[in-house]
């Protein structure tokens, strides 16, 4: 046990200095105790431990630790509450589940994890001043941009936005997606299950441009609409357009009845100065 019932101790000027050496004269521990019990330890190997009389490393607390102030390994004047100098860090757990957690007093508060370079701020996963979650970046370390937004009410995505009214919300000035593909799979499959749109696009405000602009960058590939298996339009790499065929040899080749409305009023005469054209 760790009752205190026999020991040697001496005192004496070690080296003629004014050095005070206190601990065992043969090969035994030496132990400092309160009401009989042994509290601390310093093992023959120099190991000390407090509340454990078998240390394993040079300092070895059983049970908690407090530190009032600023705790540094592997640095000697720490200069923040908690400063690790190394190049691993390991945390784990004996019951297999471990949290990790970083906690904010309020809403309007900042709880980041921030990535650094020669301690210049380059990103930061954060929530901050807000609870959404915050995936930002820096170009100088001082002004952090957001890159992605996750809204925490509902998991809707913001990416070079705040906004999170959809799923997805993405506002760019460049092309906001790029998908590709080096597969005979799609590079994108939209699908819808519900009643509403399968898909739809809408342009925005801007007045020069396309307005939209559907092709393809390769030189032989046509672009197709299906509907299902059928495909209800072509329009061939030679610009040749198929309404009802796959294979269009005119300029437009509809495979059915083609149905045109009428105007009210007679047509401008532009429009009817060749015999050719009909009315």
């Amino acid at each position: 046990n760790n009752n205190i019932d026999a020991g040697i101790m001496s005192s004496y000027r070690a080296g003629g200095d004014s050095a005070l050496f206190v601990g065992t004269l043969n090969n035994y521990r030496m132990g400092l105790g309160t009401n009989s019990i042994e509290q601390v330890t310093i093992a023959t190997n120099g190991n000390v431990g407090i509340s454990t009389p078998t240390p394993l490393q040079p300092l070895h607390v059983q049970g908690n630790a407090y530190v009032s102030n600023k705790l540094g390994i592997g640095v000697d004047t720490p200069s923040h509450d908690l400063q690790v100098s190394g190049s691993n860090a390991l945390f784990s757990s004996d019951t297999g589940n471990f949290k990790f957690a970083i906690s904010k007093k309020s809403d309007t508060d900042t709880a980041s994890l921030l990535f650094q370079q020669n301690f210049i701020g380059r990103a930061e996963i954060a929530l901050a001043n807000d609870n959404l979650l915050h995936f930002k970046f820096s170009t100088d370390g001082a002004t952090f941009s957001d890159a992605i937004v996750i809204d925490n009410n509902n998991g809707n995505l913001g990416i070079g936005t705040m906004n999170t009214e959809n799923k997805i919300n993405i506002i760019s000035d460049i092309s906001a997606i790029l998908a590709e593909t080096t597969s005979v799979m799609p590079a994108i499959d939209l699908k819808q299950y519900g009643t509403g749109h399968g898909m739809r696009i809408l342009t925005g405000t801007g007045t020069t441009g396309n307005g939209l602009l559907i092709g393809h960058s390769g030189s032989a590939a046509a672009l197709v609409v299906r509907n299902g298996a059928v495909i209800s339009m072509i329009v061939e790499s030679s610009g040749n357009v198929g309404v009802g065929t796959s294979t269009p040899q005119s300029t437009l080749q509809v495979n059915g009845y083609a149905q045109l409305a009428l105007t009210s009023g007679a047509p401008p005469s532009a429009d009817c100065d060749n015999i050719q054209e009909r009315g």
